[in-house]
């Protein structure tokens, strides 16, 4: 039989465990991807460029598919790291995204430069 201490204990280290789980899963992609997202900043090979347009908007589906400007549709995968994963076989590689704060940071290298695109979900 279980003292008074024990279960105390054993509850105290069961609501831990679930609230570790929980803020784990914070910084994960998740459903959190989906919906419409506009460029704020671009950086090319460490260097900060114009965005060219703010309302070329970036848009995630549930279906596991992304509409790119000018690109099409794609099709993402959230990856065991929380991050995603965007297929982009043109440019012979894929971008990685990683959502944090509301803000979706996407990177990739294409032609020998590396790009970084920071988004904002759009209201």
């Amino acid at each position: 039989m279980k003292t008074q201490y024990e279960n105390k204990w054993f509850l105290t280290i069961s609501c831990l465990l679930t609230i570790s789980i929980l803020f784990c899963n914070c910084g994960n992609v998740g459903n959190g991807i989906i919906g419409k997202w506009k460029p704020i900043k671009l950086i090319m090979n460490g260097k900060q460029q114009p965005v060219n347009d703010p309302n070329e908007i970036m848009e995630f589906f549930s279906d596991k598919t992304v509409m790119m400007p000018k690109v099409g549709l794609r099709k993402w995968t959230k990856l065991n790291d929380g991050r995603i994963k965007i297929d982009y076989p043109e440019i012979g590689t894929a971008m990685f995204g990683s959502l944090q704060g509301g803000i979706l940071t996407i990177t990739f290298a294409m032609g020998g430069e590396k790009a970084v695109i920071t988004l904002k979900k759009k209201n």
